[in-house]
């Protein structure tokens, strides 16, 4: 298992509860704020060897309430970014570098980690104010990654958005450009 992927993490402040239930082939986690309650299940699917989510936790607009008030309240980490170059001269002595990569844009992160491809389109169709201003919260809190990325300078940083043609083409210039402009 490789742990050390992911450039950020997400802090939440003290208005936020998060209670995670990880057991060998589930992980549930269960945001807990003043608004409201979410909850996602993701599964190990022996069938394909990979994790899934059987339960996306925004499913509702009471749903993106909570989610927003969580956007609204959380922030990201830079994480893995001291140790990257330790990493990178123990992968080269193997021909490789090591994996590091910027979370998820806010249009893939709505569609693959909070809410799936067809809830997530009903949202952004049944609340386009609400979730633009839940994107440009997210691409906010980006920054500090950004900053702490150009510091380090690796030689490779995955955008691991799992762009789709058959589910994101269609949005991809409304809500993914200007992100990916960003981060280049």
């Amino acid at each position: 298992k490789y742990d050390h992927f992911w450039c950020g993490k997400p802090v939440y402040d003290q208005n936020v509860q998060v209670i995670v239930d990880r057991g060998p082939k589930h992980i549930g986690t269960t945001w807990k704020t003043p608004v409201g309650t979410i909850s996602e299940s993701i599964n190990f699917m022996d069938g394909s060897c990979s994790w899934a989510h059987t339960k996306h936790a925004v499913q509702s607009g009471e749903d993106l309430t909570v989610f927003e008030y969580l956007i609204e309240h959380r922030c990201m980490v830079p994480q893995f970014i001291d140790t990257y170059p330790e990493r990178l001269e123990r992968w080269k002595l193997f021909g490789g570098l090591p994996a590091l990569a910027m979370p998820r844009g806010p249009l893939s992160a709505l569609f693959y980690e909070w809410a799936g491809v067809v809830e997530g389109v009903y949202l952004l169709m049944d609340y386009p104010d609400r979730m633009k201003h839940i994107f440009q919260m997210m691409t906010e809190q980006e920054k500090p990654l950004l900053q702490s990325l150009a510091k380090l300078q690796p030689p490779l940083v995955h955008f691991a958005d799992n762009v789709s043609g058959d589910n994101m083409s269609g949005y991809f210039d409304q809500y993914m450009r200007e992100v990916y402009e960003e981060r280049l």
